[in-house]
């Protein structure tokens, strides 16, 4: 990708018309790449001027759409292209709206057929191919892309300027969580864009599992920094955190911590500090000046760092009593649309109040922003434990492999998920809970993968390489009822596909 990017760069340096002649010329090579499953290479190319809604002269489906359909028909995921396309503003209205706007419902291969507009491209036959292939977490892009508000002409100019115009694109690669996305993203945008020369220091406060880390991730790689996560849990004094002080016993090898401080002197970078309410008052006292001036001395070297436009992102759990109650009385009845609109500044004072107690003064007067995570709806756990399925079909879809070094007996299996919406809903309504956030779901992941390796064992045919030749392996997934009248996983093996 490192020489697509490359090639595009020279060309945009060289040539007058460049983003004319991309938008004139790119079209196929951005179905290619769609084709290809490679996210990165449609991002390449929409950054540097494609267009991807320009698809009559070259194919007679919508991007977007091809890319759906493209996943059913070579057994892929096509998550991350979708999220791409959608994030560089593919409109969401050339998949006919019926199919999606309720995305937890499975699409039917029947529905309104329009002559006009964005879906005129959609007849029967389209239409047919596109309903099963548009599983749950394409529905919810799809419907999460319709609830964003674009961004206005000057917000991309300042954006661009500070090198953030990937920021604009976060919303769309997470599940739920949009008043933190917002909150952060006002922020860091007002940070940067006004040079304000002091390190920026977030509060990310909530019970664990619901997209602290996720979305501390996404702000690194969207601002292309590099980010560290050290967990704080089990820091008790200023060398676990920073290392030995410089003329001390292996100060040479500094830490983990001390060692990315240095590597990015001068640059920006994000320092995520997971579980930091689990911290002493030691450990938060060594880091006050680096968050408040941007100067620390490196204990290897001793020598003066500059880290003035680091990201510090505390993650705590610490609030999440204050932070459930809030739910509790005002979010949890709220629609999903409603969700995404609410007013959190009555939370974030209180959040403010309690963290003067916990951390001081000194650190809580240093954090700029304090960022509340709410649980997620009901519809969005199922989302969510969709999201882990999805990596589970990718895992298990490898070939099978043998060497002794791999071991990959289970391989070469198409992990099918009937009615996903249905599906994910019982089961997240069974595991989710909302101390435990997202983690709570793996009980359902680990109930498939329970059932799937007890069916691929049911055979006497012993596991080889040869297999990787033929048609992959199809198991369905899919609700079973239980003895309580309630839903259960069960797994089989397409005796068809025999």
């Amino acid at each position: 990708m490192s020489t697509l990017k490359w090639y595009l760069e020279q060309r945009k340096g060289n040539d007058e018309d460049f983003e004319k002649n991309m938008k004139k010329h790119a079209c196929p090579v951005l179905y290619y790449a769609v084709e290809r499953n490679s996210a990165e290479a449609v991002g390449i190319l929409l950054e540097h001027g494609a267009d991807p809604e320009d698809y009559h002269l070259c194919f007679p489906i919508p991007l977007l759409a091809f890319a759906i359909i493209q996943g059913r028909r070579a057994i892929v995921n096509t998550t991350g292209v979708v999220k791409q396309l959608l994030a560089y503003n593919a409109s969401p209205k050339v998949i006919p709206q019926d199919m999606w706007i309720r995305y937890l419902d499975a699409p039917k291969g029947k529905g309104p057929i329009y002559r006009s507009g964005p879906t005129s491209w959609c007849d029967e036959n389209a239409r047919a191919e596109l309903a099963p292939a548009l599983h749950l977490t394409h529905r919810y892009s799809l419907y999460r892309a319709s609830m964003l508000k674009k961004p206005k002409a000057r917000e991309i100019q300042v954006a661009a300027a500070n090198k953030m115009l990937n920021m604009l694109k976060i919303p769309y690669f997470l599940i739920g969580q949009l008043p933190p996305a917002e909150l952060v993203m006002t922020r860091l945008f007002s940070h940067i864009a006004d040079r304000n020369e002091n390190p920026l220091v977030m509060a990310f406060a909530g019970a664990s599992g619901h997209g602290k880390t996720e979305l501390a991730i996404q702000m690194g790689n969207l601002l292309s920094v590099k980010h560290i996560v050290i967990d704080c849990a089990q820091l008790r004094d200023r060398m676990d955190l920073l290392g030995a002080s410089h003329g001390y016993f292996r100060n040479d090898e500094g830490s983990e911590l001390n060692n990315f401080i240095a590597e990015n002197n001068g640059k920006r970078a994000v320092v995520f500090l997971d579980e930091f309410d689990k911290t002493e008052q030691v450990v938060r006292d060594s880091l006050l000046e680096a968050t408040d001036k941007g100067v620390y001395n490196d204990r290897r070297t001793n020598r003066n760092i500059d880290c003035s436009k680091f990201i510090w992102i505390l993650a705590t759990n610490y609030g999440d009593v204050i932070i459930q109650k809030f739910y509790e009385n005002e979010v949890c009845r709220l629609s999903d649309k409603e969700r995404e609109a609410i007013n959190l500044e009555r939370l974030q004072d209180k959040l403010k109040d309690a963290f003067m107690q916990k951390f001081g003064a000194p650190f809580t007067g240093r954090t700029r922003l304090i960022v509340p995570f709410l649980p997620f709806s009901h519809s969005e756990t199922a989302v969510v434990l969709h999201k882990f399925i999805l990596e589970k079909e990718d895992h298990v879809r490898q070939p099978i492999d043998l060497r002794d070094d791999v071991k990959r007996y289970i391989g070469h299996v198409h992990l099918d998920l009937l009615e996903d919406g249905k599906f994910c809903a019982k089961m997240a309504n069974k595991h989710y809970n909302e101390e435990l956030g997202a983690r709570s779901l793996l009980e359902a992941l680990d109930t498939i993968q329970d059932k799937l390796v007890k069916e691929y064992h049911d055979t006497d045919e012993l596991v080889s390489e040869e297999t990787n030749k033929g048609p992959l392996q199809r198991y369905i997934v899919r609700l079973v009822p239980d003895t309580n009248g309630g839903y259960d996983v069960g797994v089989y093996k397409d005796q068809e596909a025999d």
